[in-house]
């Protein structure tokens, strides 16, 4: 008999640590989700069974710790060790300290956050799956191109880009609706 996975989430919302769960045992049975709602339950549990477990999908924002601080204390723990951050945040900095401490991947939360979820923990664990479910999540890779992209093209030449592709944009349909 195979064991199961253990993943262990740590997220405030317990709605959204419902949906979560229920979407990654779903979809792969062998998952076995064990949930902590504060920062402090889930250094309890690590601290007591002197264990990280084969993931960790944290919150950025807790109640009583933020995601940076417990990925610092999980990576003392277990140098290691996989995490994926989740947030509705999604300023430059904080992925930049997550991505910079060790974090497998930065997931900002939006409407499609469950399936994108859902292929970085298949990804990190190993697990197979189709090629339609890629999506979208920061590593470390993307924020170097960002960065080197931002360093090339100054911002008023983008947003002058923006402003012709919307004015060009306009002029067509203009031209086709009249």
């Amino acid at each position: 008999m195979k064991t199961r996975d253990e993943i262990f989430l740590v997220e405030d919302d317990q709605f959204d640590a419902h949906l979560i769960r229920k979407k990654l045992e779903a979809e792969n049975p062998d998952l076995d989700v064990k949930t902590f709602y504060t920062g402090e339950s889930f250094r309890s549990k690590i601290i007591a069974s002197q264990k990280v477990p084969r993931l960790v999908i944290l919150d950025y924002h807790l109640p009583d710790a933020s995601g940076l601080e417990l990925v610092q204390f999980l990576k003392s723990v277990d140098p290691s060790a996989k995490i994926l951050v989740v947030s509705g945040e999604k300023a430059e900095y904080l992925i930049d300290e997550c991505i910079g401490s060790g974090v497998e991947k930065f997931i900002h939360k939006n409407n499609r956050t469950l399936n994108r979820l859902l292929h970085e923990v298949k990804q990190v664990l190993g697990i197979e799956e189709e090629e339609d479910e890629a999506f979208l999540a920061f590593t470390s890779q993307d924020l170097q191109q960002r960065k080197r992209l931002r360093e090339r093209v100054p911002m008023s030449v983008l947003i002058m880009v923006n402003i012709l592709i919307s004015v060009l944009a306009i002029t067509i349909c203009m031209y086709l609706f009249s």
